[in-house]
């Protein structure tokens, strides 16, 4: 995550849970370990960024390509 905000992602950067095919850690794995990863990283990164993160820059990406 650093790194790609390090890249100026802030507004670009977008999160979901369409894990398929991927392997990801175990404190990670299925939708509904989403919420703690959401504290952590809003813990880490504020809650302002990880709103971004996690819905307005895909809502925002949706809108623009979409709409």
């Amino acid at each position: 995550m650093e790194h790609f905000l390090d890249l100026g992602g802030e507004d670009v950067i977008a999160l979901g849970s369409d894990y398929d095919g991927s392997e990801v850690p175990d404190w990670l794995d299925g939708c509904q370990r989403l919420p703690a990863f959401h504290e952590r990283m809003a813990a880490r990164f504020g809650d302002e960024l990880c709103e971004k993160v996690f819905f307005s820059n895909a809502r925002d990406f949706f809108l623009r390509t979409l709409g």
